[in-house]
């Protein structure tokens, strides 16, 4: 068995067009769904009773954060204590993870035991070894050895770039937030905004591309027909913006599932225009603004699990489809200077046919935006970037 680390290369991979999910827009109420475009009426979208990844059965997620004495960077961790069948889809072009390559199609198939999603750039891939160590002193991997301690577990992990965003640029995550973060993992609510991996991140990096706003960790899950759940984790650090150019509202909202946004509202247009004024000032441009921006790190780092039966190749076919799910709320996405990573994880309890496989992947590319609205609705401001809701006080009621 080998162990990557790695930039892994730009892929030039283009998604099967799937068919059309009908979703929901607005706010919505309390379990209300939408109905399907033709035929009997589909059962109302739903979501699992956390709204989080760990509505899926097998996965919890755990979290840490440092701020600070000169940090401001965090790690999160997505641990299925049964294993999973895992794979990976990297889609930006400046990518910092480990372990990505083993999780490919045609790779040996070892069960993937986490996934890490870690501040620090680089430097924050420390955190892997706190999280590998963690995990062999509680007898979690593969056994390799003729005795149940000698396990060799599979753990992958994908950075964002956050130095120097209210901390200092050698303050990073180690060896200690991968244990800590593994440590604090549970089911039930995940903290969302300035947690984990989202503690330091941004979206528009540069204020070319839109308003430059505080990200965070984002997660909500969807329960489909027959009882199967898909659900994503992300933390939003990206050089795109996920505000609509013309009106400033929040894209993923738009994919709303039953009363997950009650408290948003589109921003009025004196928001929007005081907001666009402010980026103008600063020496960017308002999100009408379409140009190219420059060379810099930033990243969209996610995980994506559900408990539906899946091969290696199709649980690589679910990763991509969260991925491509972000180029509807995040623009520009999958640039050369993009990150933009996702690992996927099965935890192979519900056996699925072809055309639940199909509805999995609809949901999925659902999932991307609503993860995305949540980082960006449950921010909080920090000297660095205001959050959505300061910058937008209309769209949001308190």
């Amino acid at each position: 068995m080998t162990r990557s680390r790695h930039r892994a290369r730009l892929s030039s991979g283009v998604a099967a067009l799937l068919t059309a999910a009908t979703v929901l827009t607005g706010c919505g109420s309390a379990q209300a769904g939408g109905s399907g475009t033709g035929g009997a009426a589909a059962a109302p979208a739903r979501h699992g009773a956390a709204n989080a990844i760990t509505d899926v059965p097998g996965i919890r997620v755990g979290q840490y954060n440092r701020v600070g004495g000169g940090y401001a960077t965090g790690t999160s961790v997505v641990w299925a204590p049964d294993g999973a069948v895992g794979s990976a889809y990297i889609g930006g072009g400046w990518p910092g993870t480990i372990n990505s390559d083993v999780l490919q199609p045609g790779k040996k198939d070892q069960r993937l035991d986490a996934a890490v999603l870690s501040g620090g750039s680089f430097f924050g891939l420390e955190a892997y070894g706190g999280v590998m160590e963690w995990l062999r002193g509680h007898r979690h991997g593969l056994v390799v050895g003729p005795t149940p301690d000698q396990v060799d577990p599979l753990v992958a992990q994908a950075i964002v770039f956050d130095l120097a965003r209210g901390g200092r640029f050698t303050a990073h995550p180690d060896q200690t937030f991968g244990t800590k973060a593994i440590e604090a993992a549970r089911t039930g609510p995940v903290a969302q905004g300035n947690v984990g991996a989202g503690t330091g991140t941004i979206s528009s990096a540069k204020q070319e591309v839109g308003p430059r706003l505080k990200g965070g960790v984002g997660t909500a899950s969807t329960v489909l027909d027959g009882g199967v759940t898909v659900g994503a984790v992300a933390a939003v650090n990206a050089i795109g913006t996920p505000v609509d150019a013309g009106t400033c509202a929040l894209r993923g909202t738009g994919q709303n599932v039953g009363n997950e946004f009650a408290g948003y509202r589109p921003p009025s247009e004196q928001d929007c225009a005081a907001l666009n004024a402010r980026t103008a000032a600063a020496g960017g441009a308002p999100p009408s603004s379409r140009s190219a921006p420059a060379s810099h790190p930033n990243t969209t780092i996610s995980v994506v699990a559900t408990d539906a039966k899946l091969s290696r190749e199709q649980a690589h076919e679910l990763a991509r489809t969260l991925n491509d799910g972000y180029t509807d709320v995040l623009r520009p996405f999958n640039s050369v200077d993009d990150g933009d990573s996702v690992f996927a994880m099965s935890t192979d309890k519900v056996a699925i046919s072809d055309e639940q496989f199909r509805q999995l992947l609809a949901a999925a590319r659902g999932l991307s935006g609503r993860v995305v609205a949540h980082a960006m609705l449950d921010a909080t401001s920090t000297p660095f970037a205001p959050s959505y809701c300061d910058a937008l006080p209309s769209a949001c009621v308190k």
